[in-house]
């Protein structure tokens, strides 16, 4: 599915709207939200983009479904995500020597405990 449309005519109210139908509709329990650096820019302010991760995660929690966002980690900005979510996981390719590795990296759990790194 795209809400793609949804976010350009009718911001992040509507494209909040459009996820929660869709996820009561379909009874999914895990939504892949993939680009989700585009959101950001149909926020009037960073309030409007804080209150859409709220309401978002809260009506999440009720309906059982567990939402991956997935964005680039130079636009994680603590102020908003990290505050709202209940986990943030870096996925990271480095370059060692003349191979390239995988890392990742823990910021956040909430609920379990886990081992930052």
């Amino acid at each position: 599915m795209s809400g793609f449309n949804e976010l350009s005519t009718n911001g992040l109210e509507g494209f909040k709207d459009f996820l929660i139908k869709e996820i009561r509709k379909s009874k999914y329990k895990v939504v892949v939200i993939d680009g989700f650096n585009i959101v950001k820019n149909y926020a009037i302010d960073d309030l409007e983009y804080s209150n859409f991760f709220y309401s978002l995660n809260a009506v999440a929690s009720t309906l059982g479904c567990t939402i991956f966002l997935i964005l680039s980690s130079n636009e994680i900005n603590p102020n908003n995500e990290f505050i709202s979510v209940d986990g943030v996981i870096e996925l990271k390719r480095i370059d060692v020597g003349m191979r390239d590795a995988r890392e990742i990296h823990v910021h956040k759990m909430r609920g379990i405990p886990h081992y930052e790194g």
